[in-house]
């Protein structure tokens, strides 16, 4: 039996510490798009965070992806993983004990999963305060965690980088979305990639493993199998409603799959769609466009110009994106406002996982 290890850094010493620990205790050394991967994750974080490293740590959802592809390689995988734990605030290893529960409580922050693979991020739920620059209001949930075995909760979205084989964008796009509802509502269980494959399998006339990604159709089956009704939209059918349609899933607190088109390799890629920036009163005021129903005027939410947020498993949490800007409300924007208006995400299609 493996004892487990556990030892404490801040922010400053965390990528030369996980380099260290991946090197002597796994034997695994990076390559530097790995090390440039996790250098881009780390500088994202803010200041002053402390991190405790556990390990050897046994990820349900790396093991799982282990036992059903990765032991069966010639190349010999490392099974066991690296549980990052997250702070706001100095710690220490002595500091883990019942009385300082509480205190630990107030700063703890969510945790990370570094495994030894191509992909090294796994998956992870942290706060979005933890991130520069975030402000935003999202879909969220509590999630348990424990960390030098003591239980704590943190509420946030969880997000995986892509493994490439077992878990392209469309598997860990799935996996994100059931982890939610598995986490927030009775009635959805969580599942793992193994049972994600063999339900898109059913679709599929051609072998899942290793993937070589998952078509619309595929996602929106595997979708209802999980247990919702899911309802599928095409930018092209629905026109000038697309986006507005989107934006009111988003504001009525549903997380939509969404499909992004000319991807930067050439192929379409999957991502959840999570909530938007926080708008201000100011912005509300210039930019709602009145329209007129009946007798009634209607000021339109759906059109304000905002930033959306997305889990994106090919980058860090809780991006940002404009998702369309009405040609309207274009020419009313400042220069400022103008040169934040780029739009890094082009959706073409989206699935909505509805309730039954």
């Amino acid at each position: 039996m493996k004892l487990t290890k556990a030892i404490a850094v801040d922010k400053n010493d965390a990528i030369n510490s996980i380099l260290e620990v991946l090197d002597k205790d796994f034997n695994f050394k990076i390559d530097n798009g790995q090390k440039d991967r996790l250098s881009s994750f780390i500088n994202s974080l803010v200041d002053g965070l402390f991190f405790v490293f556990e390990y050897p740590y046994v990820d349900k959802v790396f093991r799982d992806c282990y036992y059903s592809y990765y032991s069966m390689k010639n190349y010999p995988y490392k099974r066991d993983s690296l549980k990052v734990g997250v702070f706001a605030g100095e710690i220490s290893q002595e500091k883990f004990t019942a009385e300082n529960k509480q205190f630990l409580q107030n700063i703890f922050r969510g945790f990370f999963i570094i495994r030894p693979t191509a992909q090294i991020m796994g998956r992870n739920v942290l706060s979005p305060m933890v991130f520069k620059n975030t402000t935003v209001l999202i879909c969220e949930t509590s999630y348990k965690v424990t960390i030098c075995h003591l239980e704590f909760e943190v509420k946030g979205f969880p997000h995986s980088s892509q493994d490439t084989e077992t878990m392209t964008c469309g598997e860990t796009t799935i996996w994100s979305l059931l982890e939610y509802y598995g986490n927030k509502k009775p009635h959805y269980k969580t599942t793992l990639p193994s049972t994600i494959n063999t339900i898109i399998n059913e679709a599929s006339h051609e072998r899942r493993l290793p993937s070589d990604g998952v078509g619309l159709n595929q996602m929106s089956y595997a979708v209802k199998k999980l247990g919702f009704s899911s309802k599928l939209y095409a930018k092209d059918h629905y026109k000038e409603e697309f986006y507005e349609l989107l934006s009111c899933y988003i504001e009525s607190g549903i997380p939509v799959i969404s499909i992004i088109e000319n991807h930067s390799k050439g192929d379409d890629h999957a991502i959840l769609c999570i909530g938007h920036e926080v708008v201000s009163v100011d912005v509300y005021n210039k930019y709602w466009i009145k329209r007129k129903i009946g007798d009634l005027d209607v000021f339109d939410n759906d059109l304000v110009p905002k930033k959306f947020v997305f889990i994106d498993d090919n980058t860090n949490p809780y991006q940002k994106s404009f998702l369309f800007l009405d040609p309207y409300i274009e020419r009313l924007l400042d220069n400022k406002l103008k040169e934040q208006s780029f739009i890094k995400y082009k959706i073409s299609h989206f699935i909505v996982p509805l309730h039954q």
